[in-house]
């Protein structure tokens, strides 16, 4: 009886600890970004990802940096319906990269601590913009989504002369 007891005892722990494998294994930040994008980054490598989501009622930022050499990524932006080829309007400039000009320079709404810009400027690529928030009657429409008190989205850059993805979300 006892070793009957034993057994199923180590199968149950056997069977946890490839659920935990498997589960961390389909919901790595990548995946995260694949699914948030909509876009399969299989053959990327992530090269940084960093997720503050933790504060009040899950307020934060995740950001994250994915190196798409090699791959076929750059295809699937160029055919999808949501990307658009930068410079991008106005509101996303101020958002992601800031405003400068030649006596001054505004930090970008969305801004590290100390007021640095988390996706460098990138003058040849394509630009992404998902409204998550609950009241987003265009979900893609930045202008909305600017005017409100919160924010809920999703943002990436795709850099064509480096071969970068970068990826930003956004709930406060």
């Amino acid at each position: 009886m006892k070793k009957a007891i034993s057994i199923i005892a180590s199968f149950l722990a056997l069977l946890l600890v490839l659920a935990g494998m498997a589960y961390y294994s389909f919901n790595t930040s990548k995946s995260e970004i694949e699914k948030a994008l909509d876009l399969n980054l299989s053959s990327a490598t992530e090269k940084s990802y960093v997720d503050n989501h933790g504060g009040f009622m899950g307020d934060g930022v995740s950001v994250g940096i994915i190196d798409c050499e090699s791959t076929n990524v750059k295809k699937q932006i160029t055919n999808a319906k949501h990307w658009k080829k930068l410079p991008a309007v106005e509101e996303f400039n101020s958002l992601v990269f800031g405003k400068a000009s030649d006596s001054s320079y505004e930090s970008p709404m969305i801004a590290d601590e100390d007021g640095y810009a988390y996706i460098p400027t990138v003058k040849n690529g394509y630009y992404y913009f998902k409204d998550r928030n609950s009241d987003a009657r265009d979900i893609y429409n930045i202008s909305a989504a600017c005017k409100r008190a919160s924010f809920n989205f999703d943002i990436a850059v795709y850099d064509c002369d480096t071969n970068t993805l970068y990826f930003l979300s956004l709930d406060t």
